[in-house]
């Protein structure tokens, strides 16, 4: 089967980490996959051209070295009728079995040019779709369209992710494929030393952990505030935010505000996060909404306690023995779920095994690419057969 992945962008996120996913996964059982990019990370010389970038990021070389071959495809608009055509042309001149679209360019688009090349497409949700910044109504009614009316398919990450979209589906059903994540290697006891010693400057420390988008709904904010409440008591805990995104200087102010510059420290974008993960003791979500978030599947692989505000999958995910959920927009409760894993080093120990054996057992990689491989099947047997 020959499968073509289509993004809004490759950066760093969720719906970005689910295609790397898959075309590891994909290339480990000789499928062919490719990944295209509708938007580059960066724009060199300011073209608007629809011919395929050769500008690499740093996700563009790991999806390459993941097997999969990328092509960047952008263009000033959305509706711009040469790139149009040419996802048509480029679709069928490749001979595609499946297009699965991720993100509402991708959604739009790819669903507009698999059908008109004759391809099957499987659109995918990520979000519960309430970051009102982002909100366009011609996006979202532009996206809807092409979800009830052209995709074979539609697919969404978790169960919460689900229920958020059904009504604008109607009587279309939403398949709920939650997301996975690879096992992460845990590190040995000199590995994770030296690098808590090359983060931080010390390997004794607690140290908790975020991952994601420096962006409004991840709250950050609210993380900062929670750890400022709890630095009195436990003056060695240190806090990483991992990720880069338009809050980072407001984040920066507030660290500066709270005398927080040798607490909390913004390690920007990584690609190493799993060995992040591992050399950490504790993860902390603090978003006002979520989908399925990744970095938690991937914390909890590497066997992290989870300290979580039960917003979107979360407490689909994070059970009793997983960790604890909070509300959201209490940085308060947050402090306190943090501090019973801080002053309970046994209890810490013994709920990040039990959330690495869940997580094992619940979100690997070969039962979920098992049932996308289904999912995509099926659409395409009735492309066939329409």
């Amino acid at each position: 089967m020959k499968v073509l992945q289509m993004i809004d962008v490759l950066g760093f996120g969720g719906a970005q980490k689910v295609v790397e996913t898959f075309t590891r996964e994909a290339t480990s059982r000789g499928l062919n996959t490719t990944i295209v990019s509708l938007k580059e990370d960066f724009c060199l010389d300011g073209s608007d051209s629809v011919s395929p970038s050769v500008i690499k990021g740093q996700m563009t070389c790991q999806l390459e070295q993941a097997g999969g071959k990328v092509e960047v495809i952008p263009a000033r608009k959305l509706l711009d009728t040469r790139r149009m055509q040419y996802l048509v042309n480029y679709i069928r001149q490749e001979r595609f079995d499946v297009v699965q679209t991720h993100l509402t360019y991708a959604n739009i688009l790819g669903v507009y040019a698999g059908k008109r090349a004759g391809v099957p497409v499987i659109a995918t949700l990520h979000s519960i779709s309430m970051e009102r910044a982002l909100y366009h109504p011609i996006r979202e009614t532009l996206e809807t369209i092409a979800l009830r009316y052209g995709a074979q398919r539609v697919v969404a990450v978790g169960h919460a992710v689900a229920q958020a979209h059904q009504r604008r589906l109607g009587k279309k059903k939403v398949l709920v494929v939650p997301n996975a994540v690879p096992t992460i290697e845990l590190l040995s006891e000199t590995e994770r030393t030296r690098l808590r010693k090359e983060l931080i400057g010390r390997a004794e420390s607690p140290v908790l952990i975020a991952v994601g988008r420096l962006v409004e709904p991840k709250a950050y904010t609210d993380l900062i505030h929670a750890f400022s409440i709890l630095c009195p008591a436990y003056p060695d805990a240190v806090l990483l935010i991992v990720g880069d995104g338009d809050q980072r200087s407001i984040l920066e102010q507030m660290i500066r505000q709270k005398n927080l510059e040798k607490r909390v420290f913004l390690l920007g974008a990584r690609g190493d996060v799993p060995r992040l993960l591992a050399a950490s003791d504790i993860y902390v979500l603090s978003s006002h909404w979520e989908g399925l978030p990744m970095a938690v599947l991937e914390a909890m692989m590497a066997g992290l306690p989870v300290v979580a505000t039960a917003v979107g999958d979360v407490p689909y995910v994070v059970n009793h023995s997983a960790g604890i959920l909070v509300p959201p927009r209490v940085p308060e409760q947050l402090a306190e779920a943090m501090v019973a894993f801080l002053s309970d080093p046994i209890r810490r120990r013994i709920t990040g095994v039990a959330a690495r054996e869940h997580a094992r057992q619940h979100f690997g990689i070969s039962p979920w690419f098992n049932r996308l491989m289904e999912v995509f099947q099926t659409a395409n047997y009735r492309e066939q057969n329409a």
